[in-house]
């Protein structure tokens, strides 16, 4: 079964609408400008907090699982 999450590689703010985006197969601009055009109607700005803090973060292990030092793993990449 499919979970949404906050994304932590496409993110803006809090990386609700990468996740949304990532979740319904969609690209993030698109679901960025839905939601910068709702903004006018006053109730998504407070809908868009309330989703941030429900939402949790993507695992850190989400799209690698090899202690390699990407970004996606988490870790640091150390420069020698």
């Amino acid at each position: 079964m499919k979970k949404i999450y906050r994304s932590r590689k496409d993110r803006m703010v809090f990386g609700v609408c990468g996740g949304l985006s990532e979740y319904l197969d969609v690209d993030s601009s698109l679901i960025r400008i839905i939601v910068v055009l709702s903004m006018f109607l006053g109730i998504t700005v407070f809908a868009y907090f309330i989703v941030a803090i429900i939402l949790p973060e993507e695992p850190r292990n989400q799209y690698c699982n090899c202690n390699c030092g990407c970004y996606a793993c988490g870790n640091t990449i150390e420069y020698r």
